[in-house]
């Protein structure tokens, strides 16, 4: 959920950091309106890939060793 809320965040902070069409309808809808439909439609691989991409934290996940 914490991961949901950084992303929710940082995509308000940076609307031009949303992929196409996303960005172009955060500059006419309200940009709160379009990252959660964005945020929304992920899956949960793709959320955490974004999040390590966009905020630049590598969340640790079962299994993996640091």
């Amino acid at each position: 959920m914490a991961m949901i809320a950084e992303l929710f965040g940082f995509f308000l902070e940076h609307p031009d950091r949303l992929p196409q069409p996303y960005s172009d309808r955060a500059t006419t809808e309200p940009p709160h309106r379009v990252i959660c439909d964005y945020i929304a439609g992920m899956t949960d691989a793709f959320c955490q890939r974004t999040f390590e991409q966009t905020v630049g934290q590598a969340l640790p996940s079962a299994g993996r060793e640091a």
